[in-house]
Order: C-alpha cells, then sequence, then structure tokens
C-alpha cells in the first residue's frame, strides 16, 4: 500500500517547510516538539574561533568528550538521545506494526541513528568524525524489521537503508544492523585500548 500510517514534524519552520514540500497525498502532520534540532545554547551560530576565545574551558571539553559536551545553555548529544528515547516510546505504544514518516534535523537523525544501530559511545564518536556517515539536508534513512531478501520478520528493526536525495552515489544499499551484546571480557578489552587522558593547559 501506499503512504504511511502516520506522519511527523518538528515543529521548527524548515521542517515544517520541508514536510508540506513532500506534497505527500492524505499526510496528516502531527508536529512534536521532541524532534526539535540540537539547542546550541549560547554559541549559536557562533565561529567556532569566537567559541574558542570567549568559552575556552568549554571548548576543551568539547575537544575531550563530543558525546556528552554541552554548549553554554544548550544541550549534549547525549540530551537529545533522551529526548530520541521518548518518541520512540510513544511509537512503541502506539504505531506498532505500522509505517511512520518523521521530518527533522540533523543532529537528531545523528542521535536517533545512535540508538536504532546500538551505538557504543565510541562508535558514535568514530561515526560522527567519520565524513562518509555525515548527515546532510535531504538525508533519508529509511529501517526495517523485514528481511530485504528474504522477507522474513524480525522483532527489532533490523536492517538500514540510507541515501541523500541531492547528492549521487549515497545510497547505502540495505545493512544489517546489529543488536551489540558485551561479555565480561569484551568490556574489559575495550577499556584496555583507551589510552589515559592527558590534559595541557598553556597560559
Amino acid at each position: 500500500p501506499d503512504g504511511f500510517d502516520r506522519y511527523y514534524a518538528s515543529p521548527f519552520v524548515r521542517t515544517r517547510e520541508t514536510a508540506a514540500l513532500l506534497n505527500l497525498p492524505n499526510a496528516e502532520w502531527r508536529l512534536d516538539q521532541r524532534l526539535r534540532e540540537r539547542d546550541w545554547g549560547e554559541i549559536n551560530s557562533m565561529p567556532t574561533t569566537e567559541h574558542e576565545s570567549s568559552y575556552p574551558q568549554n571548548a576543551l571539553i568539547k575537544r575531550i568528550d563530543a558525546l556528552y559536551w554541552r554548549p553554554p545553555a544548550g544541550e549534549s548529544i547525549a540530551d537529545v538521545r533522551l529526548r530520541v528515547r521518548n518518541f520512540f516510546d510513544t511509537l512503541h505504544r502506539e504505531c506498532e506494526g505500522q509505517r511512520v514518516l518523521v521530518v527533522t534535523h540533523g543532529e537528531f537523525m545523528s542521535a536517533a541513528r545512535a540508538a536504532l544501530e546500538y551505538m557504543s559511545d565510541e562508535q558514535w564518536v568514530l561515526s560522527d568524525n567519520d565524513p562518509a556517515h555525515k548527515i546532510f539536508n535531504t538525508h533519508v534513512y529509511h529501517y526495517l524489521r523485514l528481511d530485504p531478501v528474504s522477507g522474513q520478520s524480525s522483532k527489532y528493526l533490523s536492517w538500514r537503508r540510507s541515501i541523500c536525495l541531492h547528492r549521487e552515489n549515497t545510497d547505502t544499499g540495505w545493512l544489517p544492523v546489529v543488536r551489540q551484546r558485551f561479555t565480561n571480557e569484551d568490556l574489559l578489552e575495550q577499556i584496555a585500548s583507551i589510552l589515559p587522558l592527558e590534559i595541557s593547559l598553556d597560559s
């Protein structure tokens, strides 16, 4: 069947415009504040050099721990992930077995990917710094429970495909999503590979 069972959009102007311009027949959009872009607080639109000169300690924390770093009066990606989880809880309660379309923002999508693909903190940092994983405007991520080859259904979202509509050669094809679990030995091996933190402060 055509279309989706439920349509969500961030209440920000640019996402409402994007949702409307999709021109999907019979769409009834629900505006949800949880889908808003990450709050960059006092450094929103501020050049990096100005951030580093005006908030040197905050800029240092950003370099050390980008996942949990908060812009002054803003949100960390970890904070956004709490909004993602809350939104997913709603989908789980109300949209079981349905097809849902969500129009949102890049940072929210990054946090949603981390949750849907069960990324560890280290994997998210690597992914965020990898140009191949950059999220552009008009980027679409599609998740399925059905195996795209066999049609067999999984209990969880187990397949992911992404494509950027205005860029060539960005279709990833269907990729498996692996739910990671770790043994005691796995955890010890992970922490053994992490070097002690060294900080240099110049006057």
